[in-house]
């Protein structure tokens, strides 16, 4: 990574840790606000996140640029050994594909009781007020989770991981791993204490995969569906479910 390039990664780095958690928890409690009141801004917050996860790929492509193997250093190269991965990865895909396109799969994971037990879990974390509430928002979400899921493993694990191990020497993966795994957890500093701590301990898990598959391609897997299960419980999903039980 030439000098300009390491200069931008300590900028960035300072603003995630510094920065970006306030940030973020200001704008979230100004959309949780008008959430119930405006029914286009959670379309356009979920149209904003597209766009920020595209700029954050961008972002890392030319941050990246200078770097031999770009795509091995990020953590999105295969190895022959690690094939077990892409299988599993392929199987989780496909379980996604049953549960979004099929109402049944839908209405299985809708019934009153495990829909109330997980609003209120959704509530505690405070994003009660992300969840899509028209089927046109519902389709943005699942547009959002896949693109959430995949640029944030991208930056908090692939990036963050390699910026700790290189730019630092003597740095472990586990350290990495660690301090990677708090900065994530701060991302999400709007969803409280409670929310930043989980989300903190999910990076860690994450962290754990990347190191065991030497790949991000599992953790991304995870990832996204981690955040379509959001969805599921959506309200929009109501009508998913009417059909299926009517």
């Amino acid at each position: 990574m030439h000098q300009f390039a390491r200069w931008v990664a300590h900028a960035w780095v300072i603003y995630m840790i510094t920065i970006a958690p306030f940030r973020g928890r200001k704008q979230y409690r100004s959309f949780a606000e008008k959430a119930n009141n405006d029914p286009n801004i959670k379309t356009q917050y979920y149209l904003q996140s597209l766009r920020g996860g595209l700029n954050a790929l961008i972002f890392l492509g030319l941050l990246f640029d200078s770097v031999p193997n770009p795509l091995e250093a990020i953590g999105l190269s295969v190895k022959p050994e690690d094939r077990w991965a892409t299988v599993i990865t392929a199987m989780l895909v496909l379980i996604l594909g049953i549960a979004i396109t099929r109402p049944e799969a839908r209405a299985r994971m809708g019934n009153p009781k495990s829909r109330e037990k997980a609003l209120k879990g959704f509530e505690e974390l405070n994003v009660l007020a992300l969840l899509p509430t028209t089927r046109r928002q519902e389709w943005l979400w699942y547009a959002a989770a896949l693109s959430n899921g995949t640029w944030e493993e991208l930056v908090y694990r692939g990036f963050l991981i390699f910026y700790f191990t290189h730019i630092f020497p003597g740095v472990s993966f586990f350290a990495a791993l660690c301090a990677s795994s708090l900065i994530f957890g701060l991302a999400h500093l709007y969803q409280g204490i409670r929310g930043t701590i989980s989300t903190t301990i999910f990076g860690a898990l994450m962290g754990f995969l990347y190191w065991n598959t030497g790949n991000l391609i599992l953790p991304i897997t995870c990832h996204v569906a981690n955040d379509l299960y959001f969805g599921f419980y959506s309200p929009a999903g109501n009508d998913v479910i009417s059909e299926a039980t009517s």
